[in-house]
């Protein structure tokens, strides 16, 4: 009779261990989705906010990435689509802009931006590579590229693509650096 209470004991004993396992994980996976929705709704609010402030087509927020190691010389560079806002009468990018390989003159782009924050693309002074053949069958005459942050492995970038003549002004570069700026803050 001793052996079947003490049996008893160690199987509550271990079905109250699993319990609060189980309520340890629930909670932790709930406190990381916490996290991530309102980040990501955050990121979206911002970039509606900044297509509309600056009257632009579409905005997109991308990654440039390798494969999962870390950017090195000889590597090839990937650029994913991670978020994408855009106005009626603009296709969206986003699921055909994954794991594509970027040729010199983007990645020329990308070196320009990582030294100073960000580059203006203008279609008819761009150099020929993938991204002016992309510009132009989109439509998109300027556009304002923008670091968001680097990590480890990637680099977070955004493209602001105006699809009408524009000048970018110091009223239009001011609104991209606030909404940026509330966006790097997202990484931070």
């Amino acid at each position: 009779m001793d052996v079947s209470v003490l049996d008893s004991v160690v199987v509550l004993y271990l079905v109250k261990e699993a319990v609060s396992g189980v309520k340890k994980f629930r909670e932790y996976r709930r406190k990381r989705f916490d996290y991530v929705v309102p980040r990501t709704e955050t990121v979206y609010e911002e970039m509606n906010a900044l297509m509309n402030d600056v009257d632009a087509g579409r905005v997109l927020l991308l990654k440039a990435h390798n494969g999962g190691d870390r950017p090195a010389l000889g590597k090839r560079l990937y650029s994913s689509a991670i978020y994408e806002v855009y106005n009626k009468g603009v296709e969206s990018m986003k699921h055909s802009w994954q794991g594509q390989e970027l040729d010199e003159s983007y990645i020329k782009m990308l070196v320009g931006i990582i030294g100073t924050d960000q580059v203006v693309l203008d279609l008819g002074k761009m150099e020929e590579g993938m991204l002016k053949k992309l510009y132009f069958t989109s439509g998109v005459y300027k556009s304002v590229v923008v670091k968001i942050a680097i990590d480890d492995k990637d680099m977070y970038y955004m493209s602001i693509n105006f699809n009408k003549p524009i000048e970018i002004d110091a009223v239009i570069e001011e609104k991209i650096r606030g909404r940026v700026n509330k966006i790097r803050r997202q990484w931070a």
